[in-house]
C-alpha cells in the first residue's frame, strides 16, 4: 500500500485518485498519526459485504440478543 502525506495529496490528487483504483492509498495525518485510507469503490463495497455477511454469520450462531447462553458456548470452542 503506497503511503503519502497530506501535503502530496493536495499537490497530485488526480496522479494518487488513480492509483487507489489500483491499491489503496494511505494520507497520514500531518502529525504523522491516524491518516485515511483512499481505495477503489469496488474494493470498498466488497469489504462491506464481507463484514455485512461477517455479523449475519454471527448473529445465526449468537441469536438475536448477541450472546450465545447455557451450554452451546464451550459445544462451539469444542468444535474449533
Amino acid at each position: 500500500m503506497l503511503t503519502i502525506t497530506q501535503s502530496q495529496a493536495k499537490d497530485a490528487l488526480d496522479e494518487y485518485l488513480d492509483q487507489a483504483r489500483q491499491e489503496p492509498v494511505a494520507i497520514k495525518d500531518t502529525d504523522g498519526g491516524g491518516g485515511v485510507v483512499m481505495l477503489d469503490s469496488a474494493e470498498y463495497d466488497r469489504l462491506r459485504a464481507m463484514d455485512e455477511a461477517y455479523w449475519r454469520m454471527k448473529s445465526a450462531v449468537t441469536g438475536p440478543g448477541g450472546l450465545v447462553g447455557g451450554s452451546r458456548p464451550s459445544a462451539l470452542v469444542q468444535k474449533r
